[in-house]
């Protein structure tokens, strides 16, 4: 069993390029997952400066979520998407990244066209290959906003032989079966978005609050003799000194 741990640049939303570089050393993180979003470019400048300047073992990335919605129907909005995903792929090669995240959507109408969604995740997933950069999906969409139930999603990935992260929070708040998609599906989760809430609202809490059974999970981790990127997906309200305890916590319990 291996398992790397990474945070993501979530956290660090409302900090400065100095104070994310001197948490990010002084607390020997060595592994991250960063957020793209292009047509933030204060943001977007931040986030080249810091993999210009540090050196990680490893870094994975996260596609744009904010203006990338795949249950748009605009044509000139999709273009637009495509076109900024093509951005982050460039970006992805450049710095060696181990995967992108794509959002299969962030909320779901009554009009969505779920066919023109799963074509629009197959075009990003063929032009991300041309890249050489591989692209997985997320769980999102929460509740009555979710485009795919649990076992339409995990059908979905088979089918088209893709890979996800787990994201929990999602997962949690759509009453997903966790612990039996991480025993029963594990050949399909390449990774772990690890963050807590209340059941309601999507906080991105730290995994030791709230009622998900941490214990369990990594008990199943070591029991099914599982490898995967575990990745702390905290809210930019979280107190880091929260953040580097769950961290230190996961270290020493694997």
């Amino acid at each position: 069993m291996s398992q790397k741990i990474f945070i993501s640049s979530l956290i660090f939303q409302n900090n400065n390029y100095g104070e994310i570089k001197k948490f990010i050393e002084h607390n020997n993180i060595k592994n991250m997952e960063f957020i793209l979003e292009p047509d933030n470019a204060s943001d977007f400048e931040k986030t080249l400066k810091l993999l210009d300047t540090i050196e990680f073992e490893e870094v994975a990335f996260h596609g744009p979520y904010k203006t990338c919605i795949l249950s748009d129907s605009d044509e000139n909005n999709w273009q637009k998407a495509l076109e900024t995903y093509i951005k982050c792929f460039e970006i992805v090669k450049k710095y060696n990244g181990s995967y992108i995240i794509l959002h299969t959507s962030e909320y779901h109408e009554e009009n969505s066209d779920i066919a023109l969604i799963k074509a629009k995740i197959r075009k990003l997933v063929e032009v991300g290959k041309k890249y050489g950069v591989k692209v997985i999906l997320e769980n999102v969409g929460l509740k009555e906003e979710a485009i795919f139930s649990e076992k339409k999603y995990f059908k979905f990935l088979k089918e088209e032989e893709y890979k996800t992260v787990l994201d929990i929070g999602h997962a949690e708040i759509n009453n997903w079966n966790i612990f039996n998609l991480m025993k029963e599906s594990n050949d399909l989760i390449f990774a772990y978005h690890l963050h807590t809430n209340d059941g309601e609202l999507d906080l991105h809490q730290s995994i030791r609050k709230n009622d998900f059974n941490i214990n369990k999970f990594l008990n199943i981790l070591e029991k099914e003799n599982i490898d995967s990127r575990l990745v702390l997906e905290y809210s930019p309200s979280i107190e880091k000194k929260t953040l580097i305890s769950d961290f230190n916590f996961l270290n020493d319990s694997l």
